[in-house]
């Protein structure tokens, strides 16, 4: 395969890969910012959050997880946070969006800046 293929492919992958909340919060998962939490524990509970916040569905069905990234919005957040029952549990959820959207824009030049 000459370099000019090998480009073509990555070029290609690159703007075919769904840029999604579920994308997001899997690429976040796998960053060495993730990596770098303290304890097992933290670790553990952010990939049970992540699961959970690309599994809500809403009213019709359809996955949070599933939300284009250029889509997400605040009041799409804002109506899936208010389904998670606790305060405190709410707020985990939020803040792990928010890592996740930062480390996402760091790596990721053609991400949407969030509204």
């Amino acid at each position: 395969m000459t370099d000019n293929e090998i480009w073509e492919k990555y070029s290609f992958l690159r703007n075919h890969i769904k840029k999604n909340v579920e994308w997001m919060l899997r690429h976040y998962l796998q960053s060495p910012e993730f990596q770098r939490l303290a304890n097992k524990k933290s670790k553990d509970n952010r990939r049970m959050y992540a699961d959970k916040i690309i599994n809500a569905t809403n009213g019709n069905g359809k996955r949070f997880g599933d939300i284009p990234l250029e889509a997400l919005q605040p009041p799409y957040i804002k109506k899936y946070l208010m389904t998670v029952t606790g305060n405190e549990t709410r707020k985990k959820h939020h803040s792990l969006l928010n890592v996740a959207w930062d480390v996402c824009i760091n790596d990721f030049t053609d991400i949407p800046d969030n509204q």
